[in-house]
């Protein structure tokens, strides 16, 4: 058996289902609801919760040590599999699409198996490539290109996993051509990246309108349905001056899914300012990244701040 394939399968054992293979739940139709309100939700209470969950944890897996963030910058070579989002604007030759990279970073200088899975956002696996990556090669791949991309705006996300022994570093940009700007970054190294509680910095009005949007990797959606479902993503809104100014709870049926901040506040809105946020899917986490652009010139892309190593009481 090839080393990637047995790593794979080492993985069924982790609880991680991003790291399982398939989804625990049917896909949905891609569904995504957004709950407004102006009074606020008890996101301490979950906190409080949550945090109790990661110190029983953290007893059985050796200690408070173990308490620290999940979301630390993985910015080593990883032996861990690595996650990437996608957004490809299929309808237009020229429109977004997304580029990610894979490199060989095994010290000792031998060729790296590397397995790279392409899934849409309903989980749903669409194209995979084996890779045979000699020392400190590189391998490109623009999303457009993969065989089995779904239509329209196609989201989804990428998992490459090096074989037993390989260390691999995974980049990526999100490329828009006609308005001229870009976002990327590293990708995600989930098992040590995943975090359930972020912070994260807004700009709503003005030439910033349409302008800070959210894009969120869940490891398990709890459904679009608000009479039936629980929220994936709970969510507290601020101003500059700390003042709350309204919550939010979101229900999507899809892992991968982008929400413009302009629908998380009051209608006809501007505000500048945070918000605190929660991801409870149905495993533990997700991980958060943020683009903010302005006057469709100006762009730039970051991951959100995860609060998890905050103490709760």
């Amino acid at each position: 058996m090839p080393r990637v394939r047995a790593a794979v399968l080492a993985i069924l054992a982790i609880p991680i289902l991003l790291l399982a293979g398939s989804a625990a739940r049917p896909a949905g139709a891609g569904g995504l609801r957004i709950v407004r309100s102006t009074e606020p939700i008890d996101l301490a209470a979950a906190r409080a919760r949550a945090a109790a969950e990661r110190r029983a944890a953290a007893a059985r897996a050796g200690g408070e040590s173990a308490l620290r963030s999940l979301a630390a910058p993985a910015l080593d070579p990883s032996g861990d599999q690595w996650i990437v989002p996608f957004v490809v604007d299929t309808g237009n030759p020229g429109g977004t699409t997304t580029l990610l990279a894979v490199r060989n970073e095994t010290e000792t200088g031998g060729v790296a198996e590397i397995l790279v899975e392409f899934f849409d956002a309903a989980f749903a696996e669409f194209h995979t490539v084996d890779l045979d990556l000699t020392p400190d090669a590189v391998q490109t791949f623009n999303l457009r290109d993969q065989p089995g991309l779904p239509g329209g705006i196609a989201r989804g996300f990428a998992r490459v996993t090096p074989g037993d022994g390989d260390l691999i570093s995974v980049d990526y940009f999100v490329v828009n051509p006609g308005e001229n700007f870009a976002t990327g970054g590293l990708g995600i190294d989930f098992i040590e990246e995943q975090c359930a509680f972020w912070k994260t910095r807004i700009l709503v009005g003005g030439p910033f309108t349409g302008g800070t949007r959210l894009t969120f990797l869940v490891n398990g959606p709890r459904g679009s349905d608000p009479m039936v479902d629980p929220p994936t993503v709970s969510g507290l809104v601020y101003d500059e001056a700390g003042v709350a100014a309204g919550s939010f709870e979101i229900f999507p049926d899809d892992w991968v899914f982008e929400v413009d901040v302009a629908d998380l506040i009051a209608p006809a809105t501007s505000l500048f300012g945070a918000i605190e946020l929660m991801i409870d899917s149905i495993v533990g986490n997700g991980y958060l990244i943020v683009e903010i652009g302005a006057a469709g010139r100006y762009s730039v892309g970051f991951s959100g701040v995860c609060k998890d190593s905050v103490p709760v009481l």
